[in-house]
């Protein structure tokens, strides 16, 4: 999936792209969670399969190509007098949700 957006031009279109795909992703496996919650055994894999979902999202966080939109993200996202929001990682936002979702 981020492979994908290499060929984009500019570094907002980059981000636009990762952040929508990731959320289409989280979006959709949660719908599927709440859907078939009848088995222990199915929550239990889609507790795992979130677990792992989370740390391919760190993993991928480190990425440098990441590291580098993630620089230019917090560039687009500061407050009115300039000084940078402060972030530790790209998919920060998507990494907290599925802490939830595993925890919950």
């Amino acid at each position: 999936m981020i492979e994908r957006c290499h060929n984009l031009p500019t570094e907002s279109h980059r981000i636009h792209f990762i952040k929508s795909m990731t959320s289409k992703f989280l979006w959709h496996f949660v719908n599927v969670l709440l859907l078939k919650h009848e088995a222990l055994m199915t929550v239990c894999a889609f507790i795992n399969a979130a677990k792992f979902c989370k740390i391919k999202l760190q993993v991928w966080s480190d990425d440098v190509l990441l590291l580098e939109l993630g620089i230019d993200e917090n560039g687009m996202n500061s407050d009115i007098n300039g000084h940078m929001m402060e972030t530790s990682g790209f998919f920060d936002e998507e990494i907290k949700s599925l802490s939830k979702l595993e925890t919950s």
